[in-house]
């Protein structure tokens, strides 16, 4: 009876870990889909674009995530696509800026009009970054459908977790540049892993923390 019971825990642990493998290949797959998003089918007039935050430098200084998201929506806006922006991301630390603020001041170098930008400077992950600017696009009024902008590899997650939040038509586009080759390939990785973690709900509490 015990070799026999050995061999059913082998059997079921063997078949745990093809499930997560395949998960995991799952995940990455859609990690992958999302990032390659081209923005073609985006409706000729956007009223809101929310806007999601990167690191921030030294001396408050606009990072290279900030630079290509904030770009992107920038170029939609001077267009004449997008009417307005919604720029979300708190402070990183106590020494810094927030990352919406950073962005406010980067958006304005693009040729963004101040009047024309809100900010969501709470945000300490993506979660939030979700839930914050969901009181303040209802606030501000926007017309469907909200355009969300990040790099690539972000957008999966930014689309289930805006899922899980109740967003309603709620788009993403990838910022037009690319971050460095392997930067990109260990942020799909982490984004895979985010999105493993969001997806077992005895790690999320009702607040979404």
């Amino acid at each position: 009876m015990i070799p026999e019971y050995k061999h059913i825990r082998l059997a079921f642990k063997s078949f745990v870990l093809l499930l997560i493998f395949l998960m995991f290949i799952f995940v990455g797959l859609l990690v992958y889909v999302y990032s390659q998003l081209d923005g073609t089918s985006l409706a000729p007039k956007i009223d809101c674009v929310l806007v999601f935050g990167a690191a921030v430098h030294k001396g408050s200084v606009s990072g290279p995530g900030i630079e290509r998201r904030v770009k992107t929506a920038a170029n939609l806006y001077t267009s004449g696509i997008a009417s307005r922006l919604l720029l979300t991301g708190g402070k990183g630390d106590e020494i810094h800026d927030s990352e919406a603020e950073v962005m406010r001041r980067t958006a304005m170098r693009y040729g963004v009009a101040p009047e024309d930008i809100y900010l969501e400077d709470k945000a300490t992950s993506t979660w939030e970054n979700l839930m914050y600017s969901r009181i303040i696009a209802n606030e501000m009024a926007c017309i469907a459908p909200i355009v969300g902008i990040s790099d690539g590899y972000h957008l999966a997650r930014i689309r289930f977790l805006a899922f899980r939040q109740g967003w309603e038509h709620f788009r993403t586009l990838p910022a037009g540049d690319r971050p460095d080759i392997v930067f990109e390939r260990l942020s799909i990785l982490r984004e895979v892993l985010g999105i493993l973690y969001y997806s077992l709900d005895i790690f999320i509490d009702v607040d979404g923390n």
